[in-house]
């Protein structure tokens, strides 16, 4: 990629503001497919989307779940998600130049849709995890849960930011009421 100096260097005077288009439909379509064994279950999503925005986008995921005894269950999981641009995202938005009818400049025009965001762009993440289910209690009726994900995103079409490297945890404390 260009320096941030080379970007600068070679930019418009003007700096527009974001502009997305007013309204989004969105359409997705999903499935699960879960399967129990003797003392695991596998589980298995997918799920398409598209908007009227152009993106376009799908997202796999996987998790084991295995029962070490009848209180201890233990899971890797897995995630996949992929995603095109919106129809407006560019690398670089270019300035055009306006001309009044004596064919003098009046200024520089920009694209009537325009968006800076890296999330609009194309991108594709991985997600690799764990966690475990511990229950306790009279009639197992309480339950405490670890999780940790790393996340990693890396985006195809970006000027400054190429990649993100993240890490999720959490902890849960689940109550069954009756």
């Amino acid at each position: 990629g260009l320096s941030i100096e080379g970007v600068a260097s070679n930019r418009l005077p003007i700096r527009p503001l974001e502009q997305l288009p007013t309204s989004r439909q969105r359409w997705a379509l999903a499935g699960l497919i879960a399967h129990r064994f003797r003392s695991s279950t596998l589980r298995m999503e997918e799920r398409l989307y598209i908007d009227s925005w152009g993106l376009k986008a799908s997202t796999t995921a996987a998790q084991y779940f295995i029962d070490l005894d009848e209180r201890l269950r233990v899971w890797p999981q897995l995630r996949f998600n992929a995603q095109s641009g919106t129809s407006f995202w560019r690398l670089a938005n270019e300035g055009a130049p306006l001309f009044d009818k004596n064919k003098q400049l009046i200024g520089v025009g920009v694209p009537a849709l325009r968006t800076g965001d890296r999330e609009l762009g194309p991108l594709f993440g991985l997600t690799l995890g764990a966690g475990a289910r511990y229950a306790f209690g009279e009639k197992k009726k309480y339950a405490v849960s670890l999780l940790g994900d790393v996340i990693y995103t890396r985006f195809l079409n970006h000027l400054y930011l190429f990649d993100r490297l993240g890490f999720l945890g959490a902890t849960t404390l689940e109550v069954d009421l009756e």
